[in-house]
């Protein structure tokens, strides 16, 4: 979903925010645009995760461009990458290896691939002793069981998102991303130059593959697997190099030990059921006729933005969208949230 993005503030909390303004397809509810931008912004506004960028509300009922409205973050982790900042400090390596998992993890909970991560996709925030990292544009993303098309940004592509074979994807497509966006902002085994030669399926893979081997990502090697099904997932990974923490995923346990009889509570000693004393019937009383129940319909999604801009405008007062009174348009080329 493309278009330009704006600094707007709210004008009751002072709050920055971005605000991406998408021209309106012309074809109407039935077009194949108007799907794929109800898609996004579905999806979008049903996500809650602290390592995902937080959706605040959508508008543009009667005008020519739908206004979608998310936090504001400093950049994208591209501004950290030219400061080498991934190359000198493995800690803030290993915090963006360990906050994208949890993330992709809670996408694949929700069921959701999101099928294009990448350096211009994860924005951070500076903090006192490192940064947050949040995953932002929704664009690509897709439902698992809708997941079938050839969509992303080639260098970061899984092979079965490079062959384009229309094989069933899942959210390993995004732990493979994840591996390479983490091998790209390392600059392991000279990857970064690597990518400026990359002109094929087959040279895009076999660079992921020579940069798995190396001695730094022995333990996440299995993130960069060519085949889904030996690929590790998220939770494998949380679980593997951070004890579980922030997984959403459900666990499968397995009772060791005692067997599943010995384990049973006691069963408890039987006792006489007293016999019921009979009560009179008591005499029926009518009821009164319900008054019949108003019925709402909203099939479209503008119905649901005004519901949705209604709400949140009660919660968080009104927000400054028009032109003149927006900040400033955001620089694409230091915070393409996105494009």
């Amino acid at each position: 979903m493309f278009g330009e993005v704006f600094k707007a503030v709210d004008i009751d909390s002072g709050v920055f925010l971005a605000l991406k303004l998408v021209k309106w397809p012309e074809g109407g509810y039935q077009s194949r645009e108007y799907v794929n931008l109800k898609r996004e912004v579905e999806t979008f506004a049903g996500i809650s995760h602290p390592n995902i960028v937080q959706f605040v509300f959508a508008q543009g009922l009667g005008s020519t461009h739908l206004e979608l409205f998310t936090e504001l973050r400093e950049g994208n982790i591209e501004d950290l990458i030219k400061k080498v900042i991934f190359e000198k400090n493995a800690d803030s390596a290993t915090s963006l290896l360990k906050q994208m998992l949890q993330a992709v993890d809670y996408l694949a909970f929700k069921g959701i691939v999101h099928r294009d991560i990448k350096p211009a996709n994860i924005l951070y925030s500076s903090l006192p002793d490192g940064y947050t990292f949040q995953l932002a544009d929704f664009g690509l993303c897709n439902v698992v069981n809708m997941a079938q098309t050839h969509v992303g940004t080639p260098f970061f592509m899984a092979p079965e998102v490079l062959s384009d074979s229309g094989v069933f994807q899942t959210s390993k497509v995004d732990v493979w991303s994840l591996f390479v966006t983490l091998a790209y902002a390392m600059n392991a085994d000279k990857y970064q130059e690597k990518c400026r030669n990359m002109k094929t399926k087959d040279s895009i893979i076999q660079a992921v593959q020579e940069a798995a081997k190396a001695p730094i990502f022995q333990a996440i090697s299995k993130m960069a697997a060519v085949e889904p099904e030996q690929r590790a997932s998220a939770a494998e990974m949380l679980d593997k190099l951070f004890d579980g923490m922030g997984r959403s995923t459900p666990r499968t346990t397995m009772l060791q030990g005692a067997s599943l009889k010995d384990r049973r509570l006691p069963t408890p000693t039987p006792t006489p059921t007293p016999t019921p004393t009979p009560t009179p019937t008591p005499t029926p009383t009518p009821m009164p006729t319900p008054m019949p129940l108003a019925t709402t319909t909203a099939t479209t999604l503008a119905e649901s933005l005004v519901l949705k801009q209604q709400r949140q405008k009660r919660k968080a007062g009104s927000v400054a969208t028009d032109r003149r009174r927006i900040t400033g348009k955001i620089d694409k080329g230091r915070l393409p949230y996105f494009c």
